[in-house]
């Protein structure tokens, strides 16, 4: 039985680059004294679903090995932008976008770890390894050990250079991250890097540099994990311009509810293993209680309530279910002021005022949620635009008729738009 194998059925990991070496750590060494890593680019200002992969990979090493775990913000090579998976050039962000990234992604891996107990961890911002070296000092200390044959010959600089090309910027990301990992293992102690499997190899230029710089300190490795992809291989979390940010002040629970409910069986029972610490035998009782009554869609709903008690308050997978109860039913009529201030801070929610002449398609546009009235009048016709569950038939629909569908205590009232999409408004007059 190999080391890694207790963790097959979760399908996280992908390759590892020495599981000999992997063992030699643990036969000679305190455990407590290695540390390891993931990095973390600060190209958006939260970190999204897709990031919880990591964070549940350095909560399963640090169980099994005792390893300590270290989290590279990278504020040095954020700027520069790493060119994996991308089939063009990224747009560099400015310094002071970075900054800001920078300090929101520290404070929700903070926040993670602590709602997933990984505990005695580092957080380390790339950006002060590279303070103090001069330019002479890099080319004479690190660009002599890498061979731009075998840089050349990286997939992800290989598919680059068959489409789009890549300019020398990005074809660089894979020195400093290789460079990270240099100077991690010897301040560090830091023996091995995970990273997604689009990272291998850059995992494999630090292996190789650390092995030509430091021969005392040369035994590391490094572990891919798989990709937090859909059924069409689209990597999930920043997905249809709404990143799932994994921030309830971002992300309402009603939303990650709905996402998680409506997800197919296949991918509900991958995220399940993938995003949740559900132990294998539980995973188990829910399979099969999922392959007697799938109807009852057992997977989807484990996930979303796993998911919203660890990274959500304690009372968010009961107030997303009764919500969506309310929602599915569509008896507005018996929401009340508190349920409705509720809905406020779980569907996208405006407060508008119409002129006497003004359409709600009107606003609508204006506010974005609908692009034309082309658009507008293909739903009317579909009969797919509802106010408070009142098919809406005619584009011209006034304030006046608006008036007729609201409570006029509370003057809210929720616009269903297609099949999905639902948005809670407040009329001012």
């Amino acid at each position: 039985m190999t080391m890694m194998k207790k963790f097959n059925w979760r399908g996280i990991f992908k390759d590892i680059t020495s599981e000999e070496v992997l063992k030699g750590i643990i036969a000679r060494e305190d455990s407590k004294k290695v540390s390891f890593y993931v990095g973390i680019d600060p190209t958006g200002p939260e970190l999204h679903l897709g990031h919880l992969l990591p964070f549940i990979s350095v909560k399963l090493i640090q169980e099994e090995f005792n390893f300590k775990p270290i989290f590279i913000i990278g504020g040095f090579t954020g700027s520069i932008g790493d060119p994996s998976g991308k089939t063009s050039e990224r747009v560099l962000l400015r310094e002071n976008i970075i900054e800001e990234n920078v300090i929101n992604i520290e404070k929700r891996i903070n926040y993670l770890c602590d709602k997933l107990n990984i505990k005695d961890y580092l957080i380390i911002n790339n950006k002060t390894f590279y303070e103090g070296i001069s330019i002479i000092d890099f080319y004479r200390d690190f660009g002599k050990h890498f061979n731009v044959n075998r840089m050349l010959a990286k997939d992800m600089v290989k598919k680059r250079l068959e489409t789009t090309g890549i300019s020398y910027t990005e074809f660089s990301y894979q020195l400093f991250q290789a460079i990270d990992f240099f100077f991690l293992n010897k301040k560090h102690n830091c023996k091995l890097q995970i990273g997604g499997s689009d990272q291998w190899g850059n995992i494999l230029s630090g292996i190789e540099l650390i092995g030509k710089t430091n021969s005392i300190n040369n035994n590391v490795f490094g572990i891919t994990t798989n990709l937090l992809v859909d059924e069409s291989g689209k990597k999930i979390g920043k997905s249809e311009g709404q990143p799932l940010w994994v921030n309830e002040d971002l992300v309402p629970s009603y939303r990650f509810y709905q996402y998680f409910f409506n997800l197919s069986d296949v991918l509900a029972e991958d995220l399940l293993k993938k995003l949740t610490l559900i132990k294998e035998e539980e995973y188990l009782k829910i399979k099969i209680l999922h392959q007697e009554a799938p109807h009852q869609r057992f997977f989807q709903k484990e996930l979303a309530k796993r998911f919203l008690d660890t990274f959500y308050n304690v009372n968010s997978y009961q107030n997303a279910v009764d919500i969506s109860q309310w929602l599915f039913k569509r008896e507005y009529e018996k929401l009340s002021l508190d349920d409705y201030k509720m809905l406020e801070t779980q569907l996208p929610f405006f407060t508008i005022a119409l002129d006497d002449e003004e359409t709600i398609v009107e606003k609508l546009i204006s506010l974005k949620i609908i692009s034309s009235k082309r658009e507008a009048s293909e739903f009317i016709n579909q009969k797919a635009m509802k106010i408070n569950n009142e098919v809406i038939e005619e584009i011209n629909f006034s304030k006046q008729n608006l008036k007729k569908l609201i409570n006029n205590e509370s003057s809210y009232f929720i616009v269903d738009y297609g099949k999905k999409k639902k948005y809670l408004f407040k009329l001012e007059n």
